[in-house]
């Protein structure tokens, strides 16, 4: 789990929210879009909190706003309580995947002129993380008790380095019995 805060001020973004590079480059077309809906003292609150929020969540990723994820790959919906959703795009989904993240949760909070958001990702299962070729389920069925332990061990308890330590002594098990099998056969491996 990672977390990622950011305190903003309504109104200290005035200036850059009147800048069209500076709306195109954080916000989404759909924010500016909501936005524009507003009246204009509700939409630069709007605006404030959704740029704290994208904020929160390039610490969440470990990147500043302007190091490699742009905000405008962060959109921010709601889903149908009102609360915000949030939605990597481009860098900023191949980074979360990177650092093994499956979601980000936002909250906004805002009070007098002052904004808040929190954000908080949520890890992958080691699972999410193997491919279907290396699916310990799969391996467990065909290699050592020993390495079959292992892999289940690993498994039940959500451990991505355990698990993937089992997969591997789970192919070196599969690949020894192969060879032992070929060689009883009279086959050259």
């Amino acid at each position: 789990m990672r977390i990622g805060i950011d305190l903003a001020r309504v109104g200290e973004l005035d200036r850059l929210l009147q800048r069209a590079w500076f709306r195109r480059y954080v916000y989404t077309p759909g924010e500016l879009q909501r936005a524009d809906g507003y009246q204009a003292t509700r939409a630069a609150e709007f605006l404030t909190g959704r740029f704290a929020a994208k904020e929160a969540v390039l610490k969440v990723l470990g990147t500043g706003i302007f190091a490699g994820v742009a905000p405008r790959e962060i959109e921010l919906e709601t889903d149908s309580a009102g609360a915000p959703v949030a939605r990597l795009t481009g860098e900023a989904s191949a980074v979360a995947q990177r650092l093994g993240i499956a979601s980000v949760t936002v909250s906004i909070s805002h009070k007098d002129n002052d904004v808040v958001a929190v954000a908080v990702s949520t890890s992958l299962s080691p699972l999410d993380a193997v491919t279907a070729v290396d699916d310990p389920r799969l391996w467990a069925a065909r290699c050592s008790v020993e390495a079959s332990a292992l892999l289940l061990r690993a498994y039940l308890v959500d451990d991505r380095e355990a698990l993937l330590d089992a997969v591997g002594a789970a192919r070196a098990s599969v690949s020894a019995a192969t060879t032992a099998a070929w060689t009883v056969k009279g086959h050259n491996g």
